[in-house]
């Protein structure tokens, strides 16, 4: 599975140029990193979890099966994204 996301990330990163990107899966009471490619170390946001009560009307629309693409983290201030630090690290990583 980690290859295959691996492969999905890097097909992204052809498609649409990003700075850093995640895969998150839902998992029992909260959402856990599964992939990323970013400047952040991968050991510090895969496994990262974010309780589902903490989730918010972000990952509540990805929840429920709507795409969930952010642009900038730092161009949209004041929008709480639960779970992702300002630096795009999710929040309550190893």
């Amino acid at each position: 599975l980690e290859r295959l996301l691996a492969l999905i990330l890097d097909g992204l990163g052809t498609v649409v140029g990003y700075a850093s990107a995640a895969i998150y899966v839902a998992q029992d009471d909260a959402l856990v990193a599964l992939a990323y490619r970013g400047p952040t170390p991968r050991e510090r946001v895969v496994g990262g979890r974010i309780p589902r009560s903490a989730a918010g009307e972000p990952w509540e629309r990805a929840l429920a099966g709507e795409p969930l693409i952010v642009g900038d983290l730092r161009a949209e201030p004041g929008r709480d994204w639960p779970g992702i630090g300002i630096d795009g690290e999710a929040e309550g990583s190893p």
